[in-house]
């Protein structure tokens, strides 16, 4: 049994993001989990803003700056780092989780953004790619035609905007459509370190492994039992 958490954002690449990818690193190797998925941000807004001083091959370079850090430091710790994404489509607020979409595959798609969750889950089928809508029940998003996805986070960790009564939304809409689930800590700041996540059953040892794990089912999902911040004092780092 293997613990990941798989949403963890860096402060390399997200903006909102308060701790670097080797810190982050740390602390979920301290809190005892196995794994974990960096998921940072993919925005047009990112892209409008760093458009400035980088070409886009640059700025998807640029996007696994953070993965790159954290990565270095699991293989000094012995944890296991996969590079995923959060993307949000322009003209939208949503944001969706996507596992098994190589690096390579956004710096060759500069209109990505424009191509629109519909026709991004075509291709995430063709090419083997995992989409998962992330919190769908946060302010302002909006549930989408379920057959564009492949499952939702249904536990987000975040203890902010109360999330329990969002999460169980989250859920009731994923058993009405047969969705699959995930759990995902939504990690942006130490207190938000730890608070969810997924125990696989078979150990992984690349994003291609993870992917295959989570289509076959071969995990149970982990939810912190509280609203609670998470004190990272008592992981002794």
């Amino acid at each position: 049994m293997k613990i990941f958490d798989t949403h963890v954002h860096t402060k390399e690449v997200s903006t909102c993001g308060q701790v670097s990818g080797a810190r982050m690193a740390e602390i979920y190797k301290a809190a005892g989990y196995d794994g974990i998925v960096i998921t940072d941000h993919l925005t047009p807004d990112y892209f409008r803003h760093d458009s400035k001083t980088m070409t886009w091959e640059q700025f998807a370079e640029n996007h696994m700056s953070g993965y790159h850090a954290a990565k270095k430091k699991g293989d000094e710790i012995g944890l296991k780092v996969l590079y995923g994404c959060e993307i949000r489509f322009e003209g939208s607020v949503n944001d969706y989780l996507v596992y098994g979409m190589p690096n390579s595959f956004i710096a060759e798609h500069p209109e990505i953004f424009d191509m629109q969750i519909k026709a991004f889950s075509e291709i995430a089928d063709k090419n083997g790619f995992l989409v998962f809508q992330a919190h769908p029940f946060r302010n302002d998003m909006k549930i989408i035609d379920p057959s564009w996805i492949h499952g939702v986070e249904v536990f987000n960790g975040k203890p902010e905007e109360d999330p329990m009564r969002r999460n169980a939304f989250a859920n009731l809409w994923a058993d009405t459509y047969g969705l699959q689930k995930l759990s995902g800590s939504d990690c942006h700041m130490p207190e938000q370190v730890a608070r969810a996540g997924i125990c696989l059953f078979n150990d992984v040892e690349t994003i291609e492994d993870f992917v295959r794990e989570i289509k076959d089912r071969n995990y149970i999902m982990l939810e912190s039992p509280t609203a609670r911040k998470t004190d990272i004092s008592r992981f002794n780092i």
